[in-house]
């Protein structure tokens, strides 16, 4: 029989009093919570989540080397030396700071990043680092050393104040001057005008993350994944793995004793910027499209066990824990944070 691993970061984040007054309670993924035994993670977040899943070791407060893991991806050959993801974003100034939002609410397009990139690139020069924009919403820069600062994931700074998610280290003052440079020039940038114009949301900074050299080739610890993400896809090609959409996610094609990895990372985005009718859609799609065939075919003993990970919790389910009645008595919004 085959094991299926979930990992649904933002999927019980909000708080019970977000939930629609007509919201249908998914039966299927209440049950499969319900009924699991659940355990705590340690260290929660985006990127230390990816790394115990594929296996990746990483070292005191280096970065998750997410730059050199996407270029995988984005370029035919093998990434070499030191790379740092410098990511397209707009950051809103508000009453608790400067917020950040990501290229997915941007609207960006390939010719307007190339141009961006353009715009950018003899700053870029002037510290002796290379800016490469292959796409619109993954930027590069080659650095010639691993820098001197500890960087926050943009999946962790997304929809949040920056205010003490800048880098931090030896180097802070000499980065945080070079992103003023940057922010300065695309100010005054004909693209971010044209975009104002259109209503549109200016690009005026750039998100540093994730640097590092490509790590070690990793052991193959599933039998095919399912993701839209580009880490997830990287990861999946360092590590000798079958990456499909999460589209091709068909319950009937997983094989006995295979080991299955489903990434749903979108639902995390909703969360971050208090997306409560996209979170609802999405756990509708998720009980109908997913759960109840995942649930239906425990029942069957096609599949051995059920592992669903969350933000801070695991859940482990097995078709004997349906046995333990008295724990389907909860309602998927049990599970959800308390009102605050």
């Amino acid at each position: 029989m085959s094991r299926l691993t979930l990992y649904i970061p933002g999927l019980l984040d909000f708080t019970r009093h977000n939930l629609f007054e007509d919201f249908t309670e998914p039966v299927s993924l209440a049950t499969i919570l319900g009924h699991a035994d659940k355990s705590h993670i340690d260290a929660p977040g985006y990127c230390p989540q990816l790394a115990r899943l594929f296996g990746l070791t990483l070292s005191g407060e280096a970065d998750f080397p997410a730059a050199a893991i996407t270029r995988l991806i984005d370029d035919a050959a093998r990434p070499q030396g030191v790379w740092m993801r410098a990511d397209p974003v707009h950051l809103s100034t508000g009453a608790h700071g400067m917020t950040l939002f990501d290229v997915t609410r941007l609207q960006l397009e390939q010719h307007e990043a190339l141009a961006l990139g353009a715009k950018l690139q003899s700053l870029f020069k002037e510290h002796h680092f290379h800016l490469e924009v292959p796409s619109a919403d993954r930027w590069y820069v080659q650095l010639p050393a691993i820098p001197g600062i500890q960087t926050v994931d943009l999946a962790a700074a997304r929809g949040q104040s920056i205010l003490n998610l800048m880098p931090r280290g030896r180097d802070r003052a000499e980065w945080l001057t070079f992103i003023n440079e940057i922010q300065m020039q695309l100010h005054d940038c004909d693209i971010n005008r044209l975009r104002e114009d259109s209503g549109k949301l200016p690009v005026n900074s750039l998100w540093f993350w994730g640097s590092g050299e490509l790590p070690a080739i990793l052991p193959r610890t599933w039998s095919r994944v399912y993701s839209d993400d580009a880490l997830v896809q990287g990861l999946c090609m360092l590590s000798g793995t079958v990456c499909e959409p999460v589209e091709q996610f068909i319950i009937n094609s997983l094989q006995a004793q295979g080991e299955y990895l489903l990434v749903l990372d979108a639902v995390q985005r909703c969360h971050d910027y208090q997306d409560i009718a996209g979170w609802n859609t999405w756990v509708e799609r998720i009980e109908k499209q997913w759960m109840r065939p995942i649930l239906n075919n425990v029942h069957l003993g096609h599949i051995r066990s059920v592992k669903l990970l969350t933000d801070h919790e695991m859940y482990h389910f097995k078709k004997i824990h349906l046995l333990k009645f008295w724990r389907g008595l909860r309602k998927f919004s049990d599970h959800l944070r308390a009102d605050v």
